[in-house]
C-alpha cells in the first residue's frame, strides 16, 4: 500500500491543481464579472459585457452612449475589429444631469447590431453604441442598413481630455469623467462588407492568465499522479 504521507502529498498536489483552475479573485467577484471573450469579438460579446454594469455606469448612466467598463477591463486600449450591421434602433435618447466634453464622446456615431433581421420595421436584437470623432463625418448615414467592418477601441487617447459639467452631486469629477470616456468604444475606421465576417481582437491579459493557470493545473495534476505511481512501484 502507498504510505499515508505519500498519499497526502499527492492529494495536496491535485488540490493545488484544482485551485489553479479557479479564476483569480474572491468568489463573489468571480460570479459577478462577465468572462472576457476568448476568441474573435462580436457585437454580441460587447452587448454582453456592457450588461455587466460597473460602478460608473450604475451611478452616472448616459442616455444613449454605452459605458462598457467590463470591455475596457478585458481589452484595455487594444484595437478591435468586428463585423456589424448599421441600423437606426429608433426611440433612444433622453435627458441627463450632466454632459461630457468633448461632446462627441457621448453622442452616438454608430448603432451596431449583430444581425440584419427586422421585426416590425426595426432590426431585431440588442445593439452597441460607439463614439465617432467629427473628422470621420456622419458614419451612421453613410453606412445605414449595411454590413460593415468596424475598427476602434476602448481607452481612446481622447479620454484623457474628458470633463463633465452639470448638476452638483450628480456630475462625475475629473477622474470619473476620464474613466467614463475610456469605457466608450471610439471608432477609427469603417469599411463595407459584402457578407458578415468573423471579427478579430486580442483576448487581452485575462485570457492569457487563464491559459497559463490551465497549463499549470494540468502539470500539477500530472505531478500528483506521478508521485502515486512511483510510490506504488517502490512498494511493489
Amino acid at each position: 500500500m502507498v504510505s499515508r504521507a505519500l498519499l497526502a502529498r499527492a492529494v495536496a498536489v491535485v488540490l493545488f491543481a484544482c485551485g489553479l483552475l479557479l479564476p483569480a479573485g474572491s468568489a463573489s467577484s468571480v460570479s459577478a464579472a462577465s468572462p472576457c471573450p476568448a476568441g474573435p469579438v462580436t457585437v454580441a460579446d460587447l452587448v454582453r459585457l456592457a450588461g455587466d454594469s460597473g460602478p460608473l455606469a450604475t451611478k452616472f448612466r448616459l442616455p444613449v452612449a454605452t459605458m462598457n467598463e467590463r470591455a475596457f477591463a478585458c481589452f484595455g486600449s487594444r484595437v478591435i475589429r468586428l463585423a456589424a450591421f448599421v441600423a437606426d434602433p429608433g426611440g433612444v435618447g433622453g435627458a441627463n444631469a450632466y454632459r461630457l466634453s468633448p461632446r462627441w464622446m457621448e453622442e452616438t456615431g454608430l448603432f451596431l447590431f449583430g444581425t440584419s433581421r427586422r421585426v416590425d420595421g426595426f432590426v431585431e436584437g440588442p445593439f452597441h453604441t460607439t463614439a465617432v470623432p467629427p473628422r470621420l463625418g456622419d458614419l451612421q448615414a453613410r453606412f445605414q442598413d449595411r454590413w460593415v467592418l468596424v475598427t476602434g477601441r476602448f481607452g481612446d487617447p481622447t479620454a484623457r481630455t474628458c470633463r463633465a459639467t452639470g448638476e452638483k452631486g450628480l456630475t462625475p469629477n475629473r477622474s470619473q469623467a476620464i474613466r467614463i470616456c475610456r469605457s466608450i468604444f471610439v471608432v477609427s475606421a469603417v469599411s463595407l462588407l459584402t457578407t458578415p465576417s468573423t471579427s478579430t481582437a486580442s483576448p487581452g491579459p485575462q485570457a492569457d492568465r487563464m491559459r497559463l493557470r490551465t497549463w499549470l493545473a494540468v502539470s500539477a495534476a500530472l505531478g500528483g499522479l506521478v508521485i502515486l505511481w512511483f510510490g506504488r512501484r517502490r512498494r511493489a
